[in-house]
């Protein structure tokens, strides 16, 4: 094989050779041009989101008490709604973490059970001194609390933690009666006891705001004449939905 026949062999395969890398890059450049134009669509779906952009959050919510850890009061629901504002900041390297509010709660746990006093029914009956006794804690409570999220508002799903202060106004009616049926009346009181929450959860952005759910648990001091040296150590497992506006 002479010379000029060799030159145009490897002309000819070279050519080939191009083409078909041409080929391989047109095809496979529709995939990667896809997967580019999907995150991106996700990422502007995220940025679109109203916690996004918005700072003001209204967020009414539901859940149940659990005393029963540090007291013999027992499990009863709570009802809320919480306002806050997020701060337009970012801080260490988070995208805008930083929200404070107010929380209002309203819940009334409640206990049982019997005593005996030997100055109470008659002292001829057997049972003479029993009673039975039903005691009701109602508690509004208000809190100011902090909260900072692990990931930007708006994105699918934002972990958080929060603390703050908190104020609980109280009012215990304890209702007394002896197994003899006489009735001892009905007693109250009031007082108010200062304290402290601290917890965490996640929201998830869900249409126009976010389903949230936090569990946490709050302490103060609770010493009154009708429940003693006692205090409203309590965990709370809640859920609400937070719009932003």
């Amino acid at each position: 094989m002479n010379t000029q026949s060799k030159l145009l062999i490897a002309a000819v395969l070279a050519a080939g050779l191009t083409f078909s890398t041409n080929a391989f890059a047109q095809d496979e450049a529709p995939a990667d041009t896809g997967a580019e134009e999907t995150a991106s669509a996700q990422i502007e779906a995220e940025s679109q989101h109203p916690a996004a952009t918005n700072s003001i959050v209204v967020a009414p919510h539901v859940g149940a008490l659990f005393p029963q850890l540090t007291s013999d009061l027992g499990t009863w629901p709570v009802f809320g709604l919480s306002a806050g504002y997020i701060l337009p900041v970012d801080l260490a390297g988070f995208e805008r973490p930083i929200e404070i509010g107010l929380d209002l709660m309203y819940t009334q746990p409640g206990a049982d059970g019997t005593g005996t006093d030997p100055n109470l029914g008659d002292p001829t009956s057997d049972t003479a001194g029993d009673y039975d006794w039903e005691l009701t804690q109602r508690m509004l409570v208000l809190e100011l609390y902090a909260l900072w999220r692990f990931m930007p508002p708006g994105e699918f799903i934002s972990a958080y933690g929060m603390i703050g202060p908190r104020a609980y106004f109280m009012e215990a009616e304890m209702v007394a009666s002896g197994n003899d049926g006489q009735d001892f009346g009905t007693n109250t009181q009031t007082n108010d006891e200062y304290g402290l929450v601290f917890g965490g959860g996640a929201d998830f952005a869900v249409g126009p705001g976010t389903i949230y759910g936090t569990l946490e648990f709050g302490w103060s001091d609770l010493n009154q004449r009708i429940t003693g040296d006692s205090n409203t150590g309590a965990i709370v497992i809640d859920a609400g939905y937070r719009l932003y506006f």
